[in-house]
């Protein structure tokens, strides 16, 4: 066990037993690899102190910046449906403060942490050191997230911590064979949207629905501005 999460405060483990029972277990999550990697990733290190209080909730929590971390609920069927394997190669997306690359990165054989905010990298590093995560299983890049990371592709798994109106071609382009992107749709004006799992087989690619979900949108994937005359 990690030297940051065994100083965890008593109410934090209380509340992050609590979040994986009641939110995750409950609702779909089942793979005991992934119920286990959230058992172990203090998500309070990855949020200001003053949000630190509510982070465990079913929300997601403003981070600040115009930024924010999943609700769990949304981020574990996400990270469940992707069907992760120990030899996969991971994009994550706009994670922000780290917290999701640390959940993949317990997973995967690597994870490419992009994301547009180099301070934010900066500081997720930081935390992904203090719980002992191998610098040699993250790489982190600085950049728009729209265009993921071609140069480190293709990956097994690409997941997109916000909502997106539709997936940037960029994105599906970097999926390898038989790879799984995950991702929440949301039309235009829509508090509500779906988690959509697109799946790379040959040359085509299919989606699915996998269940209702509301999440901010992804700052770079946001609809385009539409005129009207």
């Amino acid at each position: 066990m990690s030297q940051a999460l065994q100083n965890s405060s008593p109410d934090f483990a209380q509340a992050r037993i609590a979040m994986v029972n009641s939110q995750l277990h409950t609702s779909g999550v089942a793979s005991e690899a992934v119920l286990e990697a959230y058992r172990n990733v203090p998500r309070e290190l990855f949020v200001p102190a003053h949000c630190q209080g509510v982070c465990y909730l079913d929300d997601e929590v403003s981070v600040g910046n115009g930024r924010f971390l999943l609700e769990p609920l949304v981020h574990g069927l996400m990270v469940e449906n992707a069907a992760i394997r120990p030899d996969d190669k991971i994009l994550d997306i706009g994670g922000y403060t780290g917290y999701s690359t640390a959940i993949l990165s317990r997973l995967a054989l690597y994870v490419v942490a992009v994301d547009d905010d180099a301070e934010a990298l900066t500081q997720a590093r930081l935390i992904w050191l203090r719980l002992g995560i191998s610098p040699t299983s993250v790489i982190h890049v600085c950049g728009p997230h729209d265009r993921g990371s071609p140069g480190y592709g293709p990956y097994n798994v690409i997941i997109l911590n916000g909502a997106v109106e539709s997936v940037p071609q960029a994105l599906l382009d970097q999926l390898a064979q038989g790879g799984r992107l995950l991702c929440v749709e949301k039309a235009p004006g829509s508090s509500a949207g779906q988690i959509r799992l697109y799946t790379r087989q040959g040359e085509q690619i299919s989606g699915v629905s996998i269940a209702a979900a509301s999440a901010p949108y992804l700052p770079g994937c946001e609809p385009a501005t539409r005129f009207t005359f």
